[in-house]
């Protein structure tokens, strides 16, 4: 662990323990007893527990464990069974893996043609959305992306979605790399 000079915004007595949460792949780092944002970003380096080693390497990052065992994702790149990482605040780390892939939701697909809208709900677990790719009849199609409410929306273009039928292909994957597909017929 390594905080730059004047990443503190004031003197502080930090406090170190480690402890254990069934869902972590290593011990629970507490870098000081409460949360303590930082004005730079500091150097983590957790090592892996060396019965998780065998685990792709792309499906393991940090994760910030809060005092409920909440976990959020904050990622970092493999390192000869170390996880490296940069953290914006002192509090509890440890490492994870995510192997589920994304969920792919469609709403109201009976109203699409209605309103001439097609609308998924796209979530992840973990480590979140990477990638998103839509296509119709196997040509790209321009869907948009609203990440606060998770919600993926494709207006209808006239010249592509004529009378007759459709292949619609939703491709989405998350940050570790782990891949869902969706497919569905459209007849209009």
């Amino acid at each position: 662990f390594n905080i730059p000079r004047n990443s503190l915004y004031s003197n502080i007595y930090m406090h170190y323990n480690t402890s254990s949460l069934k869902e972590c792949k290593s011990a629970v780092h507490t870098l000081h007893q409460m949360p303590v944002p930082l004005h730079r970003p500091a150097q983590l380096s957790i090592h892996i527990d060396s019965a998780y080693e065998s685990i792709m390497n792309e499906q393991l990052g940090v994760l910030k464990v809060s005092d409920n065992g909440q976990r959020s994702w904050v990622g970092g790149t493999y390192r000869d069974g170390w996880i490296d990482t940069e953290i914006s605040e002192l509090g509890s780390y440890a490492i994870g893996y995510d192997t589920k892939p994304p969920v792919i939701t469609p709403i109201e697909p009976g109203r699409w043609r209605e309103r001439k809208q097609i609308k998924f709900s796209i979530t992840d677990d973990l480590s979140g959305i990477s990638v998103y790719r839509g296509e119709i009849d196997g040509r790209y199609a321009l869907f948009e992306f609203d990440g606060k409410k998770s919600l993926l929306t494709y207006d209808f273009d006239n010249e592509r979605v004529h009378p007759g039928y459709h292949r619609l292909t939703l491709y989405v994957t998350d940050r570790c790399g782990n891949k869902s597909v969706y497919e569905h017929a459209l007849t209009w």
